[in-house]
């Protein structure tokens, strides 16, 4: 897999579009095909959707409320994105903003 990725990321190059991003990408052992590729893509872009926080972050932001701060969330990520994975880690209660320039 090592390989493959290095000879992915020597196609690609450091600076490159999106595009031709999505046409090398690996995933588990092997290269998706372009009929995978927007498969492997959604799959990932779904896996945002339940991210867990570290243990101490809620507790965190219990205290931070308890004194009066008011918190929120500044992201290049998608807003859709932002609002499940707040909600899916149950910070919904606790963060007052979202906001994203996506």
């Amino acid at each position: 897999m090592a390989k493959q990725l290095q000879a992915s990321l020597k196609q690609v190059g450091p600076t490159t579009s999106r595009a031709k991003v999505r046409s090398h990408t690996v995933l588990v052992d092997r290269p998706v095909d372009k009929g995978g590729a927007d498969e492997g893509q959604a799959q990932l872009m779904d896996s945002y959707l339940h991210l867990a926080t570290f243990p101490d972050v809620k507790p965190g932001f219990e205290e931070l409320r308890k004194i009066g701060m008011r918190l929120g969330i500044l992201s290049n990520g998608e807003p859709k994105m932002l609002r499940a994975a707040v909600q899916s880690a149950g910070l919904g209660n606790l963060i007052d903003i979202i906001f994203s320039v996506a």
